[in-house]
């Protein structure tokens, strides 16, 4: 609000959700059918799952202008 706009709505996403887009995004790498693919999703599966799972997620905001 300080910034000239007002909410609208605000909204948060679930550990559900989270879990979802980041299954996705890892396929997405994956299908691209190379090592070094595999590798970077294996890496990111690991980071995910031990580290930041519960610490990251989704929020958004619909605003106008004050």
């Amino acid at each position: 609000m300080d910034a000239g706009f007002r909410p609208l709505h605000v909204a948060e996403s679930t550990v559900a959700e989270w879990d979802d887009f980041e299954s996705d995004w890892r396929a997405g790498i994956e299908r691209l059918g190379t090592p070094a693919a595999r590798s970077f999703a294996d890496q990111r599966r690991n980071e995910y799952l031990g580290g930041y799972r519960d610490v990251v997620g989704f929020g958004w905001l619909v605003l106008t202008p004050s």
